[in-house]
């Protein structure tokens, strides 16, 4: 297969998406075909009626990508678009670099759930500075069933002890908001209340009593998000 010539361009741009952003663009671009005001769209949830597909094309054209490249591995798989890369004469290495990522990223690599959490508020954010009738039309257009993903995540062993002592110094009443727990369990009619720790284990924080609190589940998430 012959590649059309690369054309770099420096535009700052690409240096403003993470490389999972930029690898699902190019991937999309070459192997989806997707015009860059739809990669604006769906990828970096931007108005494309504002960007007219600008920034995709910035990402894109860093990597020395054009037009006449759309689609050019329709018929391709990754490996094979890979191989073919590296035999043409072109600098092809951030290409490569970028589908090599895709492919690690949506086949075998976990994505660690804080990332993942936090490349949606990201998205979320952008998600929320679109206009509602563009936003209404990516949800016409998108899949149903959600992409599955592998979910790396770090868990710390916490000593029973403590939980069942602060569970029992709370006595069904929330420490925070000294009301008594919304409900109880139906497995063993106990009043639900949910363990929070004042300084996260993730941050350092002990795992004893005076670092650990019984909550209700409205006060439990105003601790993390109010």
């Amino acid at each position: 297969m012959q590649i059309p010539k690369l054309e770099f361009k420096e535009y700052p741009e690409y240096h403003h998406y993470s490389k999972d952003v930029r690898s699902i663009a190019v991937f999309n671009f070459l192997f989806k075909a997707y015009p860059t005001r739809k990669l604006d769209n769906e990828i970096l949830l931007l108005d494309s009626t504002k960007t007219n597909g600008w920034r995709s094309f910035e990402i894109l054209g860093y990597m020395g990508l054009k037009n006449v490249h759309k689609g050019l591995f329709q018929n391709n798989s990754i490996d094979e678009a890979i191989e073919i890369l590296k035999q043409t004469g072109e600098n092809c290495s951030l290409i490569i670099e970028h589908l090599e990522h895709y492919s690690r990223i949506q086949n075998s690599i976990p994505i660690e759930k804080e990332v993942l959490e936090q490349r949606f508020s990201e998205q979320l954010a952008e998600s929320q500075k679109t206009q509602q009738a563009i936003r209404l039309k990516r949800i016409e257009s998108a899949e149903s069933l959600p992409e599955k993903v592998k979910i790396l995540s770090t868990a710390y062993k916490r000593n029973p002890d403590i939980t069942a002592e602060v569970l029992f110094r709370a006595n069904g009443i929330c420490e925070k908001c000294k009301q008594p727990a919304p409900f109880k369990r139906a497995k063993d009619n106990t009043p639900y209340l949910e363990i929070h720790h004042r300084k996260p284990l993730a941050k350092g924080g002990r795992d004893d009593m005076s670092n650990t609190m019984a909550l209700c589940p409205n006060c439990h998430r105003e601790m993390h998000f109010g």
